[in-house]
This record gives structure tokens, sequence and C-alpha cells, in this order.
């Protein structure tokens, strides 16, 4: 009967050491390009299987496995994570009180623990920091795991131009603060530990990568190689050429191609972003192109994208003269044509080009000289300014490029329309940094006026200490001397009547 007892608890610890440690052998791994490699499995490191050959360490690449020694692999490393998760260890909890006990469970509320065959739940904000750290090292290599075979199993990005690089839906996890939710935003930047978003609404925020989902790490790798292949494959095209971006910071310079129409705005492939500028933001070159390279594909022109007609076609030979530019030598010249806020200027008849000078740069002189040569194609406006009494052009009154005389420039004729360009989306994302820069401040201001108010309490409170102490020696004090006060008394009290009996 002993003997049979004895055979039954050393089955049962075999049994249980056989189910703790995952199996430890060499076999024959099979990988993708049909080729074998013999090896012990040791771990799972960065998206690769460590094995074990002659005493060597060989590093293999999840995604050159076949599927099915990846499926063999997936639940080695299970046994293994279980294996190293169930070792006994030492617990603390914020009272610095210890429990020898092993893991069974966690999630991002609490862990269950086993102590004597009895399961112990213990919430996880209850355990000291590095009790913490270790549960949630637990869950960060789960799941980078998971995140090793799906991407694995999804294999490499061949193509951007099919990426989704506009809104889409996040699953955040649950964790101590939020309930499982979703959000539908923008991606912006990968940082280490975090992620940079803007909403639908054009709100800005940022997300912990550690309460992504498994789809969403996967979305954020393949974000990084679609940005690496773009690069490569915009950066080395023909049609790349430079343009010119007004915006509120300023004018700046871009190398793009045209991609497409959207609207009233054409939009530009750079290497690293698409960018949505509005066709009349454009200076004069950049709108000819576009023209030019619509009309060489075979697409129609938005209308009121066509150039401004020309008034008047001057012929060669018409009567040279010297033109007094704003911000330009004077030049001599004849007028090739004349359109209500332009006219270009050529210097020979055989020039292919000129200058092209708005109206409201010219001289008196000079615009006193078209309205007399060309008075019926010019349609120049007689009206008088009503600060220096000169004629006004039409273009003053037409609100397109300012109301201002060009003569004395005062302020003539009804507001402008506001005309401000849409920012570009580069203009966006430094927005967005500066808001999450303004967060960042704001929460450090918060914080250290909280340190300093708990300062100040705890001034309060050991000022308080101090006070009732010095009271509590002054009353010591005074009861010795009260006491002495009384020895003293009673000594000379009794010395006296000796001294009268005798």
């Amino acid at each position: 009967m002993m003997l049979n007892q004895r055979h039954f608890w050393i089955c049962a610890f075999c049994l249980a050491s056989a189910a703790a440690t995952p199996p430890a052998f060499a076999r024959l791994w099979n990988l993708s390009s049909g080729e074998t490699v013999e090896g012990e499995f040791a771990d799972l490191h960065d998206g690769a299987a460590v094995l074990i050959q002659a005493g060597r360490e060989l590093t293999i690449p999840l995604s050159e496995l076949s599927a099915d020694d990846r499926t063999i692999l997936r639940e080695q490393v299970r046994r293994k994570r279980i294996a190293d998760a169930r070792q006994v260890r030492t617990w603390t909890d914020q009272q610095g009180r210890t429990i020898r006990a092993s893991l069974r469970e966690y999630d991002r509320v609490q862990v269950i623990l086993l102590k004597d065959g009895r399961k112990v739940p213990v919430p996880l904000v209850t355990l000291s920091a590095g009790d913490r750290e270790y549960v949630q090292g637990l869950a960060a290599r789960e799941k980078a795991d998971a995140l090793a075979f799906a991407a694995a199993e999804r294999g490499p990005l061949t193509s951007w131009s099919d990426f989704n690089f506009g809104p889409r839906v996040w699953k955040i996890e649950a964790n101590d603060r939020k309930p499982e939710h979703e959000l539908e935003a923008t991606l912006v930047a990968i940082q280490r530990d975090e992620i940079l978003y803007t909403t639908t609404s054009g709100a800005a925020g940022r997300q912990a990568k550690q309460d992504l989902s498994i789809d969403d790490l996967l979305y954020l790798a393949a974000y990084r190689e679609a940005k690496r292949l773009r690069k490569e494959d915009i950066g080395g095209r023909p049609d790349l050429r430079r343009w010119s971006i007004s915006g509120a910071s300023g004018e700046k310079y871009l190398q793009a191609r045209l991609d497409r129409i959207e609207g009233d705005a054409v939009v530009l492939q750079s290497p690293e972003d698409d960018l949505r500028v509005p066709f009349l933001s454009l200076p004069d070159a950049d709108k000819q192109f576009v023209r030019e390279e619509l009309a060489r594909r075979g697409s129609e022109l938005p209308a009121g994208w066509e150039p401004a007609e020309a008034v008047v076609e001057a012929p060669p030979g018409r009567e040279l003269r010297e033109w007094h530019v704003k911000h330009l030598e004077p030049f001599q010249a004849w007028v090739h044509q004349l359109t209500p806020d332009r006219v270009e200027l050529r210097s020979k008849p055989t020039d292919v080009g000129g200058w092209n000078v708005e109206l409201a740069q010219l001289s008196s002189d000079d615009l006193e000289y078209l309205r007399n040569k060309f008075p019926a194609e010019s349609r120049l406006n007689e009206q008088l300014c009503p600060h220096c009494g000169k004629g006004l052009p039409t273009y003053v009154y037409s609100g397109e490029y300012g109301n201002a005389c060009p003569h004395c420039q005062q302020w003539v004729g009804e507001p402008l329309p506001d005309r401000t360009p849409e920012r570009p989306d580069s203009l966006a994302r430094a927005d967005v940094q500066r808001s999450l820069r303004e967060a960042r401040n704001e929460a450090d201001r918060q914080r250290a006026d909280a340190e300093a108010a708990r300062d100040v309490e705890e001034f309060r409170m050991s000022s308080r200490s101090y006070r009732g102490l010095f009271k509590l020696a002054v009353f010591l004090v005074i009861a010795v001397l009260s006491g002495v006060g009384a020895v003293i008394t009673f000594v000379v009290r009794a010395v006296s009547g000796h001294g009268r009996r005798r």
C-alpha cells in the first residue's frame, strides 16, 4: 500500500513537471526556401526564433519558417512563457507585506496568485512598483509574441499606393484608467512609446502604444514600411519639379509631382506626404505648368483655371519706351500683351519671354501711357482716386489684387474678401506638435503647482508639530521648577522646625 502511494505521488510530480516545463529537444525546422535547419528552440526575440545548434545560437526570422513550423513554434513559445510566469517568487504589496506564490493568471486589473494550492486574487494597483512592472513586462512580451507571429503571417508590404494613410478606427484596450473604446483618427507621427494623431474634427492627441490592439500595432509597422517604399518610389521619379508654396509662415519650396485634381486644388505628391494646395494660391509659372500637364494627360481644365484673355495683342515693332517698375531698374521694352491687371513687356520682337508686370507696380507715367495708347482695349477705369486725384485702374475696385491706389497707396473701395489660403498639411502637423508642447507645458505647470501646495501643507503640519513640542517642553520645565520649589520649601520648613525644638 505504501509502495503504490509512493508511485502515485512520483507519477503526479512527473506529470506536473512535464506540464510546467516546455519540452526542449532538437528538431529539423523547415524554411520557406525549402532548406532545413536542425536546432533546439531557446527563445523568441525581435520577431525571430533563437535556436541552439551545436552549442551556439542561431537566429531565424519567423517569416523564413514554414507555416507548419510557425504553428509548432507558437505552441513552444506559449509553453515557455507559461513556465517562466509560473515560477514561485516573492510578491510585495505597497505596505511592504510579502508572499511567496506563483502567478496563475493576470490582466490589466488584477493578478491571481497560487499559494499552497489556493488561488489568491490581488488587485494590480495594490502591488509594489517592481511587481507591477514585472506583470506589465509579461503582458508586453505576450503582445510582442502575438505581434511577431501576426506580422510573419501577413508578410512584407510590397506596395504603398493602396495603403491607407488617412483616418482609420483605432481599438484602444482597457487599462486601470479607461475602459476599452474606439477612436477614429489619422496618424501624424510615431514616437518611442506613443503615437500622435488628429481626430476627424481636427483635435490633436496622443496615445500610448501599450494600449493599442494587435491590429493597430501591425498598422504602425506597415505605416513605416509604406513610408519607406513611398520615399524610394516618389524620390526616383523623373517628373518631380520645384513648386512654390505660400502659407502663413511665408513662401517655401517643395520637390513634388502633380498627382491629381481635387475640387479647386491640386494634390502634390512629395516623397514624404501628399499636399493639397489651392490652385489660385500658386504662382503664375506653376499655374501654367498645371494647365499644360492636364492638357498632356487629356484631362479637362476646371472652370476658372483658364489664363486671363489678352485684351490687346500688340504687333511686333510696337513703340519702344522706358518703363519704371518698382524694385527694378528702368529698362527699354515694348508692349506685347495687356490684360485688365497685367502687362507683358518684351525688349525685342524676337524674344520668347519678357517681363510680366502687375499694373500696380508701374509708375504713374507708365499707366498714363497705357491709358492714352490703348483707351478702348485696356479697360482701364477712368475713376479718380479721392486722395490724389489720379486715374484708377479697374482692379482697384475688382477686389482681385488689392484695394489700394497704385499712385498714393491709400485705401480705396470696399474691403477685400478673406482670401486666406488653406493651410498645408505640414503646417497642420506643426500646429499638432505645438498643441502637444503646450499640453505638456501645462501639465508640468500643474504638477509644479501641486508639489508646491504639498510642500506648503507639509510645512504647516511640521510647524504645528513644533509648536506642540514647544508647549510640552515649557509645561515640563514649569512642572520641574514647581517640584524643585516644593522640595526646597519642605527642606526649609523642616530645618526651621528642628531649630525651634532645640
